[in-house]
């Protein structure tokens, strides 16, 4: 009887363990899911991408995005919103994750609002990614 316990306890125990290892990291979310970006701009006006060339640079821009643990004291800039729609599994509903995106002069700072993590982008990487929201987005609902 105490040998099955003892057993049981460790299955639990590995389970667990192999449960927090698994716990993304910022920035780690599975971006080759990626099926539909929608985006809020600072005027309030909703738009979507769901066009696959554009959600892959999208995807290979926020790939490079650099991400730590850290609050920014200041962030500053125009601010979009948008949403991740990315699907995990084909028979599961869309996993959503929203970003914060703040674009200023140097660069773009990026917050995961569920994991309160943030990234940031190079001025390139910045430009492109604006440029791919604003102009190669399509009105959305």
């Amino acid at each position: 009887m105490n040998k099955k316990l003892l057993v049981a306890c460790c299955f639990i125990l590995g389970i667990v363990i192999y449960g927090i290892f698994q716990v993304q990291s910022p920035g780690s979310w599975d971006l080759d899911s990626l099926t539909r970006i929608d985006i809020k701009l600072p005027d309030g006006e909703q738009r979507m991408i769901v066009e696959e060339d554009s959600l892959e640079q999208v995807k290979s821009i926020l790939e490079e995005a650099e991400w730590d643990n850290q609050e920014e004291a200041s962030i500053e800039g125009e601010q979009i919103r948008v949403t991740l729609f990315l699907l995990l599994d084909k028979n599961m509903p869309e996993r959503l994750v929203a970003y914060d995106i703040w674009f200023g002069e140097t660069g773009a700072i990026l917050r995961d609002i569920e994991k309160e993590e943030y990234g940031h982008l190079t001025k390139d990487l910045t430009l492109n990614l604006r440029n791919i929201l604003v102009n190669k987005s399509k009105p959305g609902i």
